[in-house]
């Protein structure tokens, strides 16, 4: 296997996030399901990824495309699926990893162009505590 790996995650935007810029697309479940994205060079299973959207500051999230909960979830924030007060991101984050922290496999654009503006060095130590503690990967997507 290469460099230790397992399985690799194919995903997509959530739900959200499509409904959000008026996107119908399929997902690609049923293509890794079926076996047409099968692996046949080594023992590394394909498995179903979603970039799920964090929604507002009580830690709401859009895990699925199309109702299907994928193995794996990145999770994001972007403006057109957060509905919540930007100013309260610190907390939506906080709350986002006491809620589904378990779930979580990956808490990506910390600090994106997005909300950058939003969170103080304070705020992002205090994300990134909080994502250590749970377990969770942290992608650091940085603007400044």
């Amino acid at each position: 296997m290469p460099r230790g790996y397992q399985k690799i995650a194919i995903t997509d935007h959530s739900q959200a996030l499509l409904d959000a810029y008026g996107m119908t697309r399929k997902t690609h479940y049923d293509i890794i399901t079926s076996g047409r994205w099968s692996n046949v060079h080594n023992d590394v299973k394909v498995i179903f990824g979603v970039e799920a959207d964090l929604l507002n500051e009580k830690g709401d999230i859009c895990d699925h495309i199309q109702g299907i909960t994928p193995e794996f979830i990145l999770l994001s924030v972007h403006r057109k699926a957060y509905s919540g007060d930007l100013k309260q991101i610190k907390l939506a984050y906080l709350n986002v990893i006491d809620r589904f922290g378990m779930n979580i496999n990956v808490l990506g654009h910390l600090c994106s162009k997005q909300i950058a503006k939003f969170l103080s060095t304070s705020d992002i130590i205090e994300i990134v505590e909080a994502t250590n503690a749970s377990e969770v990967a942290l992608e650091l997507n940085c603007a400044i």
